[in-house]
């Protein structure tokens, strides 16, 4: 019985572990990707000030959309934050539940 109750938990940390990678991953890849939209707006940015020097309403329009691109990389970083707070609660829960011993109940 005390080797089940081992081997248990050394699946369940092996879970937790596997869990932990995949979220660090996803969250790297997440990053490197925010990385290279930003590089590309930059990018993109001085092409218009190099070619539309005249226009500066076209300018202010521009400035405009690139806030709102910021706003919703922010929402995407809180809904990540928000996923990643979740899933630690999770984790706690289970560390928790195999801590709590049958016979105290």
């Amino acid at each position: 019985m005390m080797i089940m109750m081992i081997m248990m938990i050394m699946m369940m940390m092996m879970m937790m572990m596997m869990m932990m990678m995949m979220m660090m991953m996803m969250m790297m890849m997440m990053m490197m990707n925010d990385d290279d939209d930003d590089d590309d707006d930059d990018d993109d940015d001085d092409d218009d000030d190099y070619y539309d020097d005249d226009d500066d309403d076209d300018d202010d329009d521009d400035d405009d959309d690139d806030d709102d691109d910021d706003d919703d990389d922010d929402d995407d970083d809180d809904v990540m934050m928000l996923l990643l707070m979740m899933m630690m609660l999770m984790l706690m829960l289970m560390l928790m539940m195999m801590m709590i011993d049958d016979d105290d109940l």
